[in-house]
């Protein structure tokens, strides 16, 4: 049974979307906290030029102290900002959610002292959600100097593992997962002259990390603010570096690990930007729409008809979503 002890209760929102297409559409999330501390998560709707949030909230959760942190399959999973290190499972489309068994006291890393990286994957093998969580501790403030530790839970079960694995260095920002593997980009201030801009992969069945390289066009420049994004399950790098375009490669054989340059965003919009602007990709809408968020608002690309700009509703994170027919009680009970 879904946990509902911090559920609020909703009416049938009449905005909630049928299973079919929760199964074949990509469906943008506003995700927001109000006056108290609830957040709200609702579907993005673009009317005119104007990106609103729907009438009705699919799902709310008394949740202050968490915020999204990835996906996969249609599951979200909310990290604690505090040192706690819980985290929730939820379908927001089926408006259920589970917490995770906490972290086991026989770890033998200092948890409440290391920042935490999670990802949540499916082992295609085992045919089993499990989610990893990355720990780290810079050692020395004057040296790139760190410590790493990895632990795992397969979901269904009761507790977390500890593994051996390790990234072989750090890794920030919300992981993709892409043919099995869940993808981070290594963190620049930890990175050596061989690891800058590379890809960490975490292979969810071997549950093992490997390197992968960016394309070559990309060694030179800033990495600084590369990005990972799901782009219809494939994986995409986005190079925002320039303040004229923004380009977007594409893993489409990821057997092969070849990149494919398909995105070239002229980013010089008619509207006056700020200084220093600079657009990250929250992924895929529909008609195959790219969404863009910057510090000015939202845009939305498509290859046919370039680049729009459209009003954003409020102060929300805004997350590109599948969404699924997933059950969360079923994946914990597996």
């Amino acid at each position: 049974m879904c946990c509902q002890n911090d559920m609020l209760p909703l009416d049938q929102a009449s905005d909630m979307p049928s299973s079919d297409q929760a199964n074949s559409e990509p469906m943008p999330l506003f995700l927001s906290h109000d006056s108290r501390r609830t957040l709200s998560v609702q579907l993005a709707q673009e009317r005119g030029r104007t990106l609103e949030a729907s009438a009705s909230p699919i799902m709310e959760l008394e949740l202050s102290r968490y915020w999204v942190s990835g996906s996969c399959k249609g599951l979200l999973y909310f990290a604690e900002w505090k040192d706690e290190g819980r985290v929730i499972l939820s379908n927001p489309l089926r408006q259920e959610y589970l917490k995770l068994p906490p972290f086991p006291s026989n770890i033998q890393f200092p948890l409440l002292k290391f920042a935490k990286t999670y990802g949540l994957g499916f082992d295609g093998m085992a045919m089993r959600f499990k989610m990893v969580c990355v720990f780290f501790r810079e050692r020395d403030y004057e040296k790139p100097s760190y410590s790493l530790g990895t632990v795992l839970h397969d979901l269904g079960t009761a507790s977390w593992k500890e593994i051996s694995e390790v990234p072989p260095c750090p890794i920030k920002g919300t992981p993709v997962f892409s043919h099995g593997s869940l993808h981070w980009i290594v963190d620049p201030c930890f990175a050596d002259e061989n690891s800058k801009g590379m890809i960490i992969a975490f292979d969810v069945s071997m549950e093992k990390f490997v390197c992968l390289a960016p394309p070559s066009e990309l060694c030179s420049k800033d990495y600084d603010f590369y990005q990972l994004v799901d782009l219809n399950g494939d994986l995409g790098i986005v190079d925002p570096s320039s303040d004229e375009k923004m380009d977007i490669w594409v893993m489409r054989d990821y057997g092969k690990k070849e990149w494919i340059k398909e995105y070239t965003i002229n980013i010089c919009a008619p509207e006056v930007r700020p200084k220093n602007w600079r657009a990250e990709v929250r992924g895929v809408w529909k008609n195959d729409d790219l969404l863009l968020e910057c510090n000015c608002g939202f845009f939305l690309y498509n290859q046919k008809t370039g680049l729009r700009y459209v009003h954003s509703w409020g102060n929300a994170q805004v997350y590109c979503h599948r969404g699924s027919s997933i059950s969360v009680s079923e994946v914990m009970a597996a």
